[in-house]
């Protein structure tokens, strides 16, 4: 059988190594090389809070979730897309390598999801993003290195505030010995508050991680960087 190579967002065929065609090259850029570090976002305000302590210590992403990277993301993590990870994992890991080139990396961790999810779904998308992310870097992935407790809510289906709070002790590490030391990249599909992110990093530093970098596929804008000009659920 002849595997055929299908861009990204649109499903036209390209060539071999390909992610995505042309036309969408153009119509749906990344995020530009000069974002923060820090938060990820093209603008912020990170520079005037320099006491501020964060349990990451970088993050990056390749896209704003809206328009046809939303899509995208919500085909893949809802309507049994599991395929297009191959093609978002490499992207992820192109982005990691632009923004963190002098960064080595001892094993590549990613968000749990709840039982119910997984046997909704039939894999975690964070985890199938990571086995991507590892096949083009050569990074281990410590498997199921994070669990979520029982209990814990659907974060998006709250509101940016109560997300912070519905995270919060949400998740604990499996093997404290694995990670100590260690310098770790985090993955996820999508941070919108970050509040999640920052939660397992908090988790991994407190288990003895010596850093943690976070990647993800797309980011929630905030109201800067919404293109339609309406508030974007991301605080600064």
């Amino acid at each position: 059988m002849i595997s055929v190579n299908k861009c990204l967002f649109c499903g036209e065929i390209v060539k071999e190594r390909e992610v995505f065609c042309s036309k969408c090259r153009e119509l749906i850029p990344p995020l530009a090389k000069t974002c923060c570090k820090i938060c990820g976002h093209e603008h912020c305000r990170c520079s005037l809070s320099p006491h501020r302590e964060y349990e990451l210590d970088g993050i990056c992403a390749c896209y704003f979730y809206e328009g046809e990277v939303r899509r995208v993301v919500s085909r893949f993590k809802f309507s049994g897309g599991r395929f297009l990870g191959q093609g978002m994992g490499k992207l992820m890991a192109q982005r990691v390598q632009e923004v963190f080139p002098d960064i080595s990396f001892d094993g590549i961790c990613y968000v749990p999801t709840s039982l119910q999810h997984l046997v909704q779904r039939g894999y975690n998308q964070a985890a199938v993003l990571a086995r991507a992310i590892s096949r083009f870097t050569s990074v281990t992935v410590y498997d199921k290195i994070l669990r979520k407790r029982v209990g814990v809510k659907t974060q998006h289906t709250l509101h940016a505030s109560e997300r912070i709070k519905n995270v919060k002790d949400a998740y604990r590490i499996t093997d404290p010995k694995r990670v100590y030391g260690k310098t770790l990249l985090l993955v996820d599909d999508v941070s919108t508050t970050g509040a999640t992110l920052r939660e397992c990093a908090g988790e991994l530093k407190g288990a003895g991680a010596a850093s943690v970098y976070a990647v993800c596929f797309s980011l929630t804008p905030n109201r800067l960087e919404r293109k339609d000009g309406k508030f974007g659920d991301v605080k600064f």
